[in-house]
């Protein structure tokens, strides 16, 4: 079967109507119908966790674009002079902000392996390495989001995925990068964060769903 569309092949097999799209694209359209987006024309959901992901919308559709799946986030460089780990491109956002690489750094400076929520309660306690690389990581957050807020100028911006517990422990950080990195007259971009969970993919795939199969408003 190689070389037949995903979508078409569990069709074959199971005989129903299939829809396939990218997860963080199943989580802007469930936000921008049930959630944080919901009666916004303009929206963006940011993801941090094992990977970054990005979504727009605008006029209250969602912007598809064909490199949702490819994850550009090794090619978003947010600090040149950043860290290489071995998954990005050195000081992109992928470098600095997923949990895989934020755990590689904290081993390679300290010769221990620990969990993310680990290595966030070591920094918010002092413990310096991991105090430096979560303020890293903050940071590069805020670079990003003042980034989106002044080229995209969205009402608000959500930040989802399993990595936002960032924003307990260094949130002061990100707010002063983000507004270190806007004009000083800029209107304020309201920042929301939810921990995502499997039933806001889940809200994200009916949607589609929905759009595709009943409403056919958007493309499979």
């Amino acid at each position: 079967m190689a070389g037949v569309p995903l979508a078409e092949l569990v069709e074959e097999r199971t005989g129903l109507p299939v829809v396939v799209e990218n997860d963080v694209a199943a989580l802007v359209e469930a936000e921008t119908w049930f959630g944080a987006g919901r009666g916004l024309d303009r929206f963006v959901v940011l993801t941090i966790g094992a990977g970054i992901g990005y979504g727009l919308v605008l006029g209250g559709e969602r912007v598809a674009y064909a490199e949702e799946d490819r994850g550009f986030g090794r090619h978003w460089i947010v600090d040149p002079n950043g860290p290489l780990t071995p998954d990005g491109r050195r000081g992109s956002a992928v470098s600095l902000l997923t949990i895989p690489n934020i755990r590689y750094q904290v081993q390679a400076a300290t010769g221990r392996d620990r969990t993310y929520e680990e290595i966030l309660a070591a920094a918010a306690a002092g413990d310096p390495m991991p105090a430096r690389v979560v303020d890293e990581a903050a940071r590069a957050l805020g670079t990003l989001v003042a980034q989106i807020s002044n080229f995209v100028m969205p009402q608000k911006i959500l930040l989802a995925g399993e990595g936002v517990g960032l924003m307990d422990v260094a949130c002061k950080t990100v707010e002063d990068t983000v507004r270190d990195n806007r004009h000083p007259l800029a209107a304020p971009v309201e920042l929301e964060t939810k921990v995502s969970d499997f039933h806001d993919w889940a809200r994200g795939a009916a949607v589609l769903a929905i759009k595709v199969l009943v409403l056919g408003s958007a493309e499979a």
